[in-house]
């Protein structure tokens, strides 16, 4: 995983049409990686290995901000710092971060209530971020239903 500081750095993502992409335009700060390097750096986030204990729990206050939203998996919502959290139904505690850009759509979350926690990244093509994140809600769910 590395910083995007310009476009060569978006040369080597899985998408073409985003290899000439400008980061300073929309996304200052943003890391690029696979699916599974989003999914070690939110898992090494969620178990405490990156921030002091008092950082992570600021993190994860959640302001609530309602209930379902059509064509997501999310049955109850809210904003902590930098990230979502809320429940998706059966896959429980969700805590991560969906993100939709011109070319992708991405969502990483991690799963505390399941008997093992998991995290969970799923990323696809087109713009819609429910697609991405009910993909991670089944493969929550599925694991919780075969514990």
């Amino acid at each position: 995983m590395r910083l995007a500081r310009g476009r060569e750095d978006f040369g080597l993502v899985h998408w073409p049409a985003a290899r000439t992409y400008d980061p300073g335009w929309v996304y200052p700060g943003c890391l690029t990686g696979t699916a599974g390097d989003a999914a070690r750096l939110l898992d090494a986030l969620m178990r405490g290995r990156l921030l002091r204990p008092e950082s992570l729990q600021a993190m994860l206050a959640r302001h609530p901000i309602g209930g379902a939203i059509a064509g997501r998996p999310w049955t109850r919502t809210g904003y902590g710092l930098g990230l979502m959290s809320g429940e998706m139904g059966l896959a429980g505690t969700a805590v991560g971060h969906s993100g939709a850009g011109p070319f992708s759509v991405n969502a990483v979350y991690h799963f505390p209530d399941l008997t093992e926690p998991a995290t969970i990244a799923c990323f696809t093509d087109g713009t819609d971020e429910g697609v991405a994140e009910l993909e991670a809600a089944r493969l929550a769910a599925d694991g919780r239903s075969a514990q």
